[in-house]
């Protein structure tokens, strides 16, 4: 009995640290593997002196763990330090904000898998799909404030038929929610500076980061 009960919340927290690194080992492999070398060849920027530019808000958006609370610090950052003109950054990083979660999606994605195996939900293409595109349309329906993702989340577990499971599941995983919550926010500010800098060599601004 008591054994049990100690060896099963053992398990339970071994689960939650495994999917706790796999959501920010996802989250650093999306920035390595996509979003640098978007910076590389389409902004034509250094990578050391992009980050180094960008730190101020990429570490405010770790620290608030909110995309809208870090906009303004962004906005300054892609003008003073990056080079992006004032009407660029002043348009494409609100709308970013907004629309461009793209670490947000990865954690909804990566918390599917993880509730669908704990519940021994067996996962076909089809419901792989289904997470990929659930999980992107369920980001952009997400605010820019520290929690917003667990709400959305569900709508991706109703979509793989976890129903009523799917509840349970959340409250799980909010209980690690805050820091996975601080590293997404740090990813989607990333991608929205990389995007807006991206814009900004199309529109052919001279960037001052490169």
């Amino acid at each position: 009995g008591r054994r049990r009960a100690v060896w099963q919340r053992r398990r339970v927290l071994q689960r939650l640290l495994h999917f706790s690194l796999v959501v920010v080992a996802v989250l650093a492999l999306h920035v390595l593997l996509t979003l640098v070398p978007l910076l590389r060849v389409l902004a034509r920027l250094g990578v050391v002196r992009f980050f180094r530019a960008i730190s101020d808000a990429a570490l405010f958006a770790f620290s608030t763990a909110s995309s809208n609370a870090t906009l303004p610090v962004s906005i300054a950052a892609a003008r003073n330090k990056v080079g992006v003109s004032n009407e660029i950054a002043s348009f494409v990083l609100p709308s970013g904000a907004t629309m461009n979660k793209n670490g947000s999606a990865i954690y909804k994605a990566v918390t599917a898998i993880f509730i669908a195996q704990l519940y021994g939900v067996p996962l076909g293409p089809a419901q792989v799909i289904a997470i990929v595109l659930t999980s992107t349309f369920a980001a952009f329906a997400g605010a820019g404030v520290p929690g917003s993702s667990l709400v959305t989340t569900q709508i991706v577990l109703n979509g793989i038929g976890l129903g009523a499971q799917a509840a349970a599941g959340i409250a799980l995983v909010a209980s690690v929610d805050r820091p996975l919550d601080m590293c997404r926010s740090m990813v989607n500010t990333i991608g929205n500076l990389i995007g807006t800098a991206v814009i900004a060599r199309s529109e052919g601004d001279t960037l001052t980061a490169g």
